[in-house]
C-alpha cells in the first residue's frame, strides 16, 4: 500500500516535468559510402535548425574543405548543406557541429571505411618499364701506323759521262839529213797537260829518241862506208 501511494504521488510530477520540457531541435546527419571505385559523403540538416544557430562541418578527408568557424546559418528549409566525392580508396572523418553562438548544442561524426574485397578486384598497376641503357662498347685498340720509311736514295742508273779523252797531238817525224850525225830537224815534242797525256807523251818521246839513235847509227855507218878506200 505504501508503494502504491508513493507511485501515485510521483507519477503526476514526472508527467508534468516531461510536458514542461521543450522539444529537442537543431540536429542533422551525415551519410558516407565507399566502394572499390569511389566514395561519397553528404551532410544534411533535419529541417529543425533555425537561422540563429551556427553550423560548421569539419573534415579530414584528403582534398576536401569543410565549413569553418564561425560557421554558416541555415533555416528549416535547408536539407543537404555539404557533400564530397572522389575516387576510392580513401579515408577520413566528417563532423557536423551546431551551436547557439555560445554553447555547442549538437555534434555528430561519420568515418569512411574502405570497401571489402577491393584489394583483389583492383587491377595491379603495370610497372613502368625502365629503359635499359646499353653499355658503351670499349673501342678496340687501334694499331699504331708505323711511319712510312723514307726511301733510300736510289743510285742513278744514268751512264756517267766519260771524261774527255786526251787528244794526243803527234809531233812531226823528225827528218834526218845525211851527213849530219845527230842533227834532227823539226819542232821539239810538246808535253801534254793531263796525266794521261803525260804518259802517252812519255812513250812518244821514248820512240822518237830511239828513231834518232837509229838514224845516227845509220849515218855513222854510211860515213864509214864512204871513207873506206876501194881495195879492188
Amino acid at each position: 500500500m505504501n508503494i502504491r501511494r508513493l507511485l501515485s504521488a510521483v507519477l503526476p510530477l514526472v508527467a508534468l516535468a516531461l510536458t514542461a520540457m521543450p522539444v529537442l531541435g537543431h540536429t542533422g546527419r551525415i551519410t558516407v559510402s565507399q566502394d572499390c571505385e569511389s566514395f561519397h559523403v553528404s551532410v544534411s540538416l533535419d529541417r529543425n535548425t533555425t537561422a540563429d544557430r551556427s553550423v560548421m562541418v569539419e573534415t579530414t578527408i584528403p582534398g576536401t574543405t569543410g565549413i569553418g568557424a564561425p560557421g554558416k546559418h541555415y533555416d528549416t528549409s535547408y536539407g543537404e548543406i555539404w557533400s564530397a566525392s572522389g575516387p576510392a580508396p580513401t579515408s577520413g572523418t566528417v563532423t557536423l557541429i551546431i551551436d547557439d553562438g555560445t554553447n555547442e548544442e549538437f555534434r555528430t561524426s561519420a568515418t569512411l571505411v574502405p570497401a571489402e574485397g577491393c584489394e583483389q578486384a583492383a587491377a595491379t598497376p603495370t610497372p613502368t618499364p625502365v629503359p635499359t641503357t646499353a653499355p658503351t662498347p670499349t673501342p678496340a685498340p687501334v694499331a699504331s701506323t708505323a711511319p712510312t720509311p723514307t726511301p733510300a736514295a736510289v743510285a742513278s742508273s744514268a751512264t756517267p759521262t766519260p771524261a774527255p779523252s786526251a787528244t794526243v797531238t803527234a809531233s812531226p817525224t823528225p827528218t834526218v839529213r845525211s851527213g849530219q850525225l845527230g842533227s834532227v830537224s823539226g819542232p821539239a815534242p810538246q808535253l801534254p797537260d793531263t796525266a794521261v797525256e803525260a804518259a802517252v807523251g812519255t812513250s812518244f818521246v821514248s820512240g822518237a829518241a830511239a828513231l834518232v839513235l837509229l838514224a845516227g847509227l845509220g849515218s855513222l855507218a854510211w860515213r864509214r862506208a864512204a871513207v873506206r878506200p876501194d881495195t879492188r
